[in-house]
């Protein structure tokens, strides 16, 4: 589904409650549309109260949904009024009695998150914003039925022919999108703002990293700033941690001694991709270079070292490694680069002259305990994504298995794809099951429950043991408790 913003969560949120009070077995587009119509007031009145909330986060909230209400009442139509027009055909569950718990989307809702993430990339961006999903609910409510009393008909009552109005509105969210959310305009394609990406809210504050993050700190505070190499293995979070100190940059968490305020992410293996000719690759490097050094403000961070070493350039110096080696010697602008031990080692083999410009600041693996935190941060993603259950008990066994049976793989990342990969072969599992006979209306509500069991078919493919073997292994004396 991508990223989804700041924006989407709290529609996302209100949605929910629409379909809660409402006693509706699922969130329907009609209760996201609601949501779009309800937010805005729930942010002014945090603004006016003086929230404890970040106001810099509200405000940026409020400048993603005020677009989609700014196309409602453009076409005519009264949010409030619209609102209470939408619960009056909101389907309702047994006895108007909603489901316990977290609700889930709908499949029609889940259409149109899926059209949203379409539009997303078509915009040259993975990031769900409010614009987007507005246009996918109105996509798919084109695919409903008409009738007296639906979503459509509702919303038609107030803004007109739907096909219409869903041409105007790509027009007008489209066109003010970019502008809205602060994004100024990238050099090239493959490069990322993520200063921008946290004022969208797409980027969560990190876990643990606290000496690691004042060490980087000190090392940018520094008078001749040298660049600096962000070094761990693959899996331990090194793109979360610089993503952390971009989110800090962006609500002015950093000391006054850091003049940095924008910080930029070049993708190198995207960027080579990206050019036919180590010429082209150069001169285009060249331009970005100057583009970055305009704005003495802004911290560049290069991903993808091993993309410098071209096999079809050795013997002629590797062109574009030397160019990136000589723009960094002049230290014209501060910059990070994030690599694994193996990158560096082949680094400093096939391009010592870049290699000697870093200082070197080493990212340990997360500790267990960090690692169960940054599932729990995860768990309300996968459980709305895969349409499964995860118990508490899960996050503890899921870091607990990565570390016992995947050793050659590092923490966080190891557990999280792990509890991943069990919520898809779950629902999975669900989906080939339904394909039989249908279940009772009651039980359509009850998503099925990751387990040890399912973790331990996960890892039999992994590590090509049988799941019973490895439940065995994991419950036996020799694996003692982590943590």
């Amino acid at each position: 589904m991508g990223f989804l913003s700041l924006g989407v969560k709290a529609v996302w949120l209100v949605a929910s409650q629409e379909a809660k009070a409402a006693g509706s077995p699922q969130i329907e587009p009609e209760h996201f549309l609601a949501g779009f119509t309800k937010l805005p007031a729930i942010v002014a009145r945090q603004l006016a109260k003086g929230s404890p909330r970040e106001p810099e986060i509200l405000a940026v909230l409020q400048a993603e949904v005020s677009l989609v209400h700014q196309v409602l009442r453009q076409a005519g139509a009264d949010p409030d009024r619209l609102r209470h027009r939408l619960r009056t055909v909101y389907p309702t569950g047994e006895k108007g009695v909603s489901t316990a718990g977290h609700l889930r989307r709908s499949e029609r809702s889940r259409q149109a998150f899926q059209r949203a993430s379409e539009i997303a990339v078509e915009q040259g961006t993975g990031k769900l914003a409010c614009a987007y999903l507005f246009l996918g609910i109105l996509e798919e409510l084109l695919t409903s039925a008409g009738g007296d009393r639906t979503g459509r008909s509702v919303l038609e009552e107030e803004v007109g022919r739907l096909e219409d109005f869903v041409q105007r509105a790509r027009q007008q969210l489209l066109g003010s999108q970019a502008n809205a959310l602060g994004l100024p305009p990238l050099t090239l394609p493959m490069e990322r703002d993520l200063t921008a990406e946290a004022r969208q809210g797409c980027i969560s504050k990190i876990i643990g990293r606290r000496q690691e993050l004042a060490r980087l700190v000190r090392m940018l505070s520094q008078k001749d700033r040298p660049p600096v190499l962000i070094l761990g293995e693959c899996g331990v979070g090194k793109s979360a941690f610089v993503a952390e100190l971009a989110r800090r940059m962006a609500f002015g968490r950093l000391p006054v001694s850091i003049p940095i305020r924008r910080v930029v992410l070049l993708d190198l293996r995207e960027f080579v991709a990206g050019f036919s000719s180590p010429e082209a690759r150069v001169q285009a490097f060249r331009q970005w270079n100057s583009e970055v050094n305009r704005d003495s403000q802004t911290l560049a961070i290069l991903e993808g070292l091993d993309a410098l070493w071209i096999p079809e350039e050795v013997g002629r110096n590797f062109p574009l490694g030397s160019e990136v080696a000589s723009c960094l010697a002049k230290r014209t602008f501060p910059c990070l680069a994030l690599a694994t031990p193996e990158e560096f080692r082949h680094l400093r083999h096939e391009l010592p002259a870049l290699a000697s410009q870093f200082a070197i600041m080493v990212i340990p693996e997360l500790s267990v305990a960090e690692s169960r935190k940054v599932l729990a941060k995860f768990r309300r993603r996968f459980e709305e994504q895969y349409e499964v259950e995860i118990p508490n008990g899960i996050l503890k066994k899921t870091v607990d298995f990565s570390v016992w049976f995947l050793p050659d793989h590092y923490l966080p990342a190891k557990a999280l794809l792990l509890l991943e990969e069990a919520c898809k072969w779950l629902a999975g599992k669900g989906k080939q099951e339904s394909e039989g006979e249908r279940p009772p209306e009651k039980k359509e509500c009850t998503p099925p429950v990751v387990t040890e069991e399912t973790l331990a078919e996960v890892l039999s493919e992994k590590v090509k043991k049988d799941p019973g073997r490895i439940l065995g292994l994991a419950r036996g004396p020799s694996y003692q408790e982590i943590g």
